[in-house]
């Protein structure tokens, strides 16, 4: 397996993935509420460069040590145990860097998307890093995965709506054009949407590699045992009129192609399943999955009530 190091080499090395296992963190409470992570990145820690290197790690985990640890962090941030708590894991640890976004609007719209590989559910826009930038700074990859992931479709305009412009990712740029050739749209039927990261979030992440200390601030972090992940999250804010008038699109590629996952749309607050839409065409109530821990998390840090069961309440529009 390469290791961290190879990231940095010259040249260096260039992989689908690039995500480490975090085995120790030192975890805390700040002063203003919320949980503080400082982690440390060091060269000889193992690279994962493949979904294959990645379920094997997995498969090897021992679980209920991960467990444990989460456990922890819960609950130091609940206000149950003391911290700083450092945790020094041997048979587990969470992948770095995930990151990813909740798109919502301000009346409580939020979309999903529908997954259908372990944790199988309605999950935000997040993915996994690419290289050393990504492992450093998460919140360069969180806004890049919601560029490439989120697209907005308007009928009667017949244009697509994107967070990025034309030029600034590759990955958005193949799915923009993807998607005018299955849409019919003309070559600059783009148009910028509206929308802002939400900073308001209670945590921060420090990130120490060499001699350098990187921070993320105002993020919600959740650290979660079932597919090992530390993710790094924001609310992606969009104007009320998007919820109203335009029609979700997957920007999300495999193998060259459009992954064209169901998209549904959501009151989180309410854990209401409003409507779905597949290559731009309503679907009616959105598939019965349940939601991925990572949209569990994010709900509940964002004040909503507990709820009973796993599945959305279904609501037609």
């Amino acid at each position: 397996m390469n290791t961290l190091a190879d990231l940095t080499a010259s040249p260096p090395l260039e992989v689908p993935s690039a995500q480490v296992w975090i085995r120790q963190m030192v975890a805390s409470t700040r002063p203003s509420g919320g949980l503080a992570l400082r982690i440390r990145l060091t060269a000889d820690m193992p690279l994962m460069t493949s979904s294959i290197e990645r379920e094997q790690v997995l498969r090897e985990s021992r679980r209920e040590e991960g467990r444990r640890a989460v456990d922890l962090v819960h609950a130091l941030r609940r206000g149950a145990l003391e911290g700083p708590i450092s945790l020094e894991l041997q048979g587990f640890g969470f992948r770095h860097a995930s990151a990813g976004v909740l798109p919502c609007t301000p009346d409580g719209a939020c979309w999903l998307f529908a997954r259908d590989i372990p944790p199988v559910g309605w999950n935000i826009a997040n993915g996994g890093s690419q290289c050393l930038g990504d492992l450093l700074h998460p919140e360069a990859l969180m806004k890049r995965e919601a560029a490439e992931e989120i697209l907005f479709f308007h009928p009667t305009r017949q244009v697509l709506g994107a967070l990025a412009a034309p030029g600034t990712h590759v990955e958005l740029d193949r799915a923009l054009t993807l998607w005018r050739q299955r849409l019919g749209l003309a070559e600059d039927a783009v148009v910028a949407l509206p929308h802002r990261f939400s900073d308001a979030g209670p945590d921060t992440l420090v990130i120490l590699h060499e001699d350098e200390t990187h921070v993320t601030q105002g993020v919600h972090l959740n650290l979660q045992e079932e597919d090992a992940s530390l993710e790094v999250i924001r609310p992606l804010e969009l104007e009320n009129e998007i919820a109203a008038e335009w029609l979700p699109l997957d920007g999300e590629i495999l193998d060259g192609r459009l992954l064209d996952r169901t998209v549904g749309r959501f009151r989180l607050d309410a854990w209401e399943a409003h409507a779905a839409w597949k290559s731009g065409q309503p679907q009616g109530a959105p598939p019965r999955l349940p939601p991925c821990p990572v949209t569990r998390h994010i709900r509940r840090a964002l004040g909503a009530p507990d709820v009973p069961g796993d599945l959305f309440n279904l609501r037609s529009e």
